[in-house]
């Protein structure tokens, strides 16, 4: 773990030839458009576990993926760009803007009539992946406010529930949001630092006697879905809210220690969970069978998970026969596995 502020994906739109609409190179700008165009660097290659959420980890992790970039005029909801594309180009080892081309886009000029004061600035939303997953909804913008609704997959049932199989298909959602950027603005670069919206969760077997089967683990009432709003280009400006639908995390296991789990061995997880304050006494619940008798040890996990944050728990059993002692690490997720990307400019 590399100890770094992290920025997962750094747009770096350097002044060059923008426009509010898609054009060919050989186009000239129309009046209100400058000649200077936007030119993106971001680095990516996407990783995928079969059993689990599609995660992203660090810049790296973003080559696979197609970016969109939605812009507004500053201080408005007036559209400069609505579901611009942009890719990695493997020949020139950067990103661009890509419709059914390679495409360009201009800088609209100061005096613009959309814009706040006349003065060209312009407010850039980006998302990845490009094509929302079926998850997200009502994902909206009001001036300086991105927002959207997560209704994370669970089975209904008398108690609702969510696994791993649940988990699968999900690509995990980020953003990156930044204001009041003009084509003077850092010499014309604007920065689009991707944050995480959600939350990570990992479970450990830390500790059992010897000859238990750990058959499962649960996680009681967590909330499975929330509106997301974005207020700031950082991961403190993430605030969710209105949560509700509550569903148990089930955790199948059916593996003896220490022939088929050892200790500190992953349980369960990654874990993609919207962030929330736990709540409930002997929410945590482990199914094991120690010698053929089977006992069901609890505890409380309390706290708040917060977006763009690791929560791993550690359980250790056998120490009591009714209760969990569990060990706690949480950590930044852009910290894990951060590279530094390559300015090919």
């Amino acid at each position: 773990m590399i100890n770094n502020n992290w920025h997962i994906g750094l747009f770096m739109l350097a002044a060059g030839l923008l426009a509010g609409c898609s054009a060919d190179t050989s186009e000239l700008p129309v009046a209100n458009e400058t000649q200077e165009e936007i030119k993106i660097h971001v680095s990516s290659t996407s990783t995928t576990d079969a059993t689990r959420a599609t995660i992203i980890n660090d810049n790296t992790d973003l080559q696979g993926q197609d970016v969109r970039i939605d812009a507004y005029f500053h201080g408005t909801t007036t559209n400069f760009l609505d579901g611009a594309k942009v890719s990695y180009n493997t020949v020139y080892s950067t990103w661009l803007f890509y419709e059914a081309t390679w495409t360009h886009y201009y800088w609209p000029v100061e005096g613009s009539v959309h814009s706040e004061a006349g003065t060209g600035a312009v407010d850039f939303v980006g998302y990845v992946p490009y094509t929302t997953p079926s998850y997200i909804s009502n994902q909206s913008y009001t001036a300086g406010h991105p927002s959207f609704v997560a209704t994370l997959p669970i089975t209904s049932g008398t108690h609702n529930t969510f696994d791993e199989t649940n988990q699968s298909s999900l690509q995990e959602y980020m953003y990156a949001y930044t204001d009041n950027q003009t084509r003077r603005t850092n010499s014309g670069i604007v920065n689009l630092q991707f944050e995480h919206p959600f939350a990570l969760v990992y479970f450990y077997l830390g500790k059992a006697k010897r000859n238990t089967t750990i058959n499962s683990v649960t996680l009681g009432g967590l909330k499975t879905r929330g509106t997301c709003t974005f207020n700031s280009n950082s991961v403190s400006g993430t605030e969710w809210s209105s949560l509700d639908t509550e569903a148990n995390l089930l955790i199948t296991v059916g593996k003896h220690v220490p022939a088929q789990l050892n200790f500190n061995a992953l349980i369960g997880g990654p874990y993609l969970v919207i962030p929330q304050t736990l709540s409930g006494t002997d929410n945590l619940i482990v199914n094991q069978t120690y010698n053929g008798i089977s006992s069901t040890p609890a505890a409380t996990l309390s706290g708040t998970w917060e977006p763009g944050k690791i929560y791993s728990y550690y359980l250790d059993l056998g120490v009591d026969e009714n209760a969990i002692l569990v060990r706690t690490t949480i950590e930044e997720w852009a910290t894990c596995n951060y590279k530094t990307p390559i300015d090919v400019n």
